[in-house]
């Protein structure tokens, strides 16, 4: 037994077996063209926290009708983490985002992870941080690349594809990949692996100081908290699980299974398209709807119909005699292939439109929807709507 987790549609259609192949693929190729190493290979990926609240958790206790309470600060405010693993195990500064319209020096009083600081409007990470993020990972990890190409994997986020961003990056050597979009459940190591264990950290960090200490978490001890976190969850094998997990080091293009494939996989059995027709039916039920709708369509009393339909007799008894004479061998044909005995070629017509009608070419004859008791076709599940005109004449 397991807890089942949602799935959103549009990110279990994503992961099929052509994606899968095509990012592994370009992985490869990259891997291989830059000569990229376990030293100089990247991930990064933002993490929102909200410290200031606190999630469920299981406690052990006697049992009581009332819920069990944590109080907690209230504060909604959110705090952004840009978070980056290298696949040698080694983890460069992470870089946290605070909410405000200006820099503070309390922010900075206590920080074991050495982090970068950033502010904006929102707390959220932009163009603008982005360019500036791009240029802190550069100072960190350049040294140790050595004039080698670095390879970055990142999300979609729009702040990693500005132009400073991608200008900057080309011009330092470092290969900027992109995740395919809706993917990063399964791909991008960070949502895997690490960020569970993050924020599990943060969150028995964030209790233990507010236990120990007596005080709310703020922005001003938001690092120290954080920090301690940080270095506890990224050890070095939870970041070797990261990349090993989703394929990129050792390589390994075979790690998406087919049951993570699955929801991707199409499970309608039932077919949308009408049923194909030869193409002399097709000829064959032109004929006979032709000579269905001859007379006049501006008729409109009985008499007009009546008088209509005697002159449309006449018509094809002449076309019939003129054809008798030449094609003798040919009717004799027709007539030994078909079940009708009636001599009259009015007859003849309306016994075919009438069979043909009730049968699998229903479609093709009626001015409306299959009837119940018609035989349909096996691949046609939903009424077929026939001709656009009106039957008149030869219809029973």
């Amino acid at each position: 037994m397991s807890w089942s987790t949602p799935l959103e549609s549009k990110r279990g259609r994503a992961v099929n077996e052509h994606m899968v192949k095509a990012w592994f693929d370009l992985v490869e190729e990259v891997t291989t063209k830059y000569g990229i190493m376990p030293e100089t290979t990247y991930g990064v990926d933002e993490v929102g926290t909200n410290p200031f609240n606190g999630e469920k958790e299981w406690v052990i206790g006697a049992r009581q009708a009332a819920p069990q309470y944590q109080q907690r600060d209230g504060n909604r405010e959110n705090i952004t983490v840009l978070v980056t693993i290298c696949a040698d195990r080694t983890t460069p500064p992470p870089a946290a985002i605070f909410k405000g319209r200006a820099f503070q020096t309390k922010w900075k009083q206590d920080n074991p992870a050495d982090a970068a600081i950033a502010y904006s409007e929102k707390g959220w990470t932009n163009g603008e941080i982005g360019i500036e993020w791009i240029k802190f990972f550069d100072e960190k990890t350049r040294e140790k690349a050595n004039g080698q190409h670095r390879l970055l994997l990142v999300d979609r986020h729009n702040s990693h594809y500005t132009w400073g961003f991608l200008e900057y990056a080309h011009a330092n050597q470092i290969i900027v990949l992109c995740y395919p979009a809706h993917t990063t459940h399964l791909l991008q190591g960070l949502d895997v692996v690490v960020f569970a264990i993050l924020k599990r950290m943060l969150s028995d960090k964030r209790d233990r100081w507010e236990r120990e200490t007596g005080e709310m978490v703020s922005k001003s001890n938001f690092l120290g908290i954080y920090g301690r976190a940080h270095l506890r969850a990224l050890t070095s094998e939870t970041i070797k699980s990261a990349f090993r997990k989703t394929g990129i080091w050792p390589f390994n293009r075979n790690i998406i299974s087919e049951m993570d494939m699955a929801p991707s996989k199409e499970t309608s059995c039932e077919g949308h398209l009408p049923a194909t027709v030869s193409p002399k039916v097709d000829i064959l039920a032109k004929l006979l709807q032709d000579l269905s709708v001859r007379p006049a369509a501006g008729a409109d009393s009985e008499m007009d119909d009546v008088e209509g339909r005697v002159m449309m007799e006449d018509e094809e008894n002449e076309v019939l005699r003129n054809t008798q004479q030449g094609v003798a061998s040919r009717e004799t044909e027709v007539q030994s292939s078909t079940s009708w005995t009636t001599s009259d070629p009015v007859d003849v017509i309306r016994a075919a439109f009438t069979s043909l009608s009730a049968g699998l070419l229903a479609h093709l004859f009626l001015n409306g929807p299959i009837s119940s008791d018609s035989a349909t076709p096996p691949d046609v599940n939903q009424p077929i709507p026939g001709p656009s005109m009106r039957l008149r004449g030869f219809v029973p």
